[in-house]
């Protein structure tokens, strides 16, 4: 399988304004704005699956994935197959994460959707996953961007609330110490 690789300018803005929040803050506003856009390819691939597979429809879900350690990031890397273009720390996948039997069979909805997606030797391919995103590129990106600004926006007032709660108790007890109305 091969994977389409977009190129997005303005990683270095992005890194620097979410290394000036903090670790915890900017991981979370990720998440949130990965999330929001891969719904986007999960309500599409619901959409597209055929009719007669409630149970897929079902097992369809959104998984976020934060790779901590560089053995983490080696196998990634390797399972994407790429190579040349920064390390991921952060996958988000729509897909089948849940194991569900079809009712009154020993079918597993985990291989049931390969078989749907790409076809077997008795089932003809019929893919939802890859045209829910292929089709949906530029508005998952458009959605990331606009999440992540509004989180980096959020997050900078938060910020600024509490230096300014900090500057007016810090004055209050100046105030205090001087002998003057607190």
């Amino acid at each position: 399988m091969t994977y389409k690789l977009t190129n997005v300018h303005g990683l270095k803005e992005l890194d620097d304004a979410l290394a000036e929040i903090g670790l915890k803050a900017g991981t979370k506003i990720l998440r949130n704005a990965g999330k929001e856009a891969m719904k986007i390819v999960l309500d599409t691939a619901i959409a597209l699956v055929p009719q007669d597979t409630q149970v897929l429809r079902d097992s369809l879900s959104l998984r976020v994935s934060t790779y901590k350690t560089e053995k983490a990031i080696q196998r990634e890397c390797r399972e994407l197959n790429i190579s040349g273009v920064d390390k991921p720390t952060m996958a988000f996948k729509v897909g089948n994460f849940k194991r569900i039997k079809h009712t009154g069979t020993d079918i597993d909805s985990r291989f049931y959707i390969l078989a749907t997606e790409f076809g077997s030797s008795k089932q003809q391919a019929t893919p939802f996953l890859r045209p829910a995103l292929e089709n949906n590129q530029d508005s998952v990106i458009n959605t990331f961007k606009q999440s992540l600004s509004l989180g980096l926006i959020r997050e900078s007032m938060v910020i600024a609330a509490k230096n300014a709660r900090a500057v007016a108790k810090a004055a209050k007890a100046a105030n205090k110490a001087k002998g003057g109305n607190p």
